[in-house]
């Protein structure tokens, strides 16, 4: 199946409304998806305008049959279309900014091709004598940022949190030296590799320390 795309403007000049309250024009392009114009080809197209970007909430639909131009160039004049829902004259143009959506068929028997919605541009909408209501402009560019301000004073400190759980407890250290008694004679039912600790009574300078035996006599260490 051959898809085509469509490119559109839709007319706002103040001069076009000057003269009709109640219609718009819209003009457009018909492209193949090759860039080439589909010229002198008859199309049906569909116009919704809705006051959401989804087409839920309908103001108006109309039915259009026309045949794009040598160049494929459309024109169409929303308002006089066959009336398919709603109502043009009671499209709410003070509640916000509509959305137009197209669809179109090139009657090849392919169906219709959905377009999606886009927003009216914000510029004055006089459909009707009683309302002229002129939107906000785009928002234009951030201006560059300003200077950087002097830092400002540290504020005072905050409480002291709250107590954590304990840890998990760690795994139990190799056993230490046992506590030995300060003797001033060695042991009399000593083995080899024993040792003890000594007051000094038996060290040359007098001072406590370990001696060791080596099975036949004590060594100081």
């Amino acid at each position: 199946m051959k898809n085509f795309i469509i490119s559109i403007s839709l007319l706002f000049a103040s001069n076009l409304f000057s003269q009709s309250q109640d219609h718009l024009h819209y003009q457009g392009l018909l492209l193949s998806e090759t860039g080439v114009s589909i010229a002198n080809h008859e199309a049906i197209f569909f116009i919704t305008i809705s006051a959401d970007e989804v087409g839920e909430e309908i103001f108006y639909r109309e039915l259009q049959t026309l045949t794009t131009d040598a160049n494929g160039v459309f024109q169409l004049i929303i308002g006089e279309g066959q009336n398919v829902a709603g109502s043009f004259e009671e499209i709410d143009w003070l509640s916000g900014i509509p959305y137009i959506g197209v669809e179109y068929d090139l009657l090849e028997g392919n169906g219709l091709y959905d377009l999606g919605f886009n927003q009216f541009s914000s510029v004055p909408f006089c459909f009707h004598s009683k309302y002229i209501v002129c939107q906000q402009g785009p928002r234009g560019n951030d201006g560059p940022d300003g200077p950087r301000g002097e830092t400002g004073t540290t504020g005072p400190p905050g409480p002291p949190g709250a107590q954590g759980p304990p840890g998990a407890t760690g795994p139990q250290g190799p056993p230490g030296m046992p506590i030995t008694p300060m003797l001033d004679t060695p042991p009399t039912d000593a083995e080899e590799g024993n040792i003890y600790l000594d007051d000094g009574s038996n060290h040359e300078t007098g001072i406590p320390g370990f001696r060791y035996f080596d099975g036949e006599m004590w060594i100081d260490l």
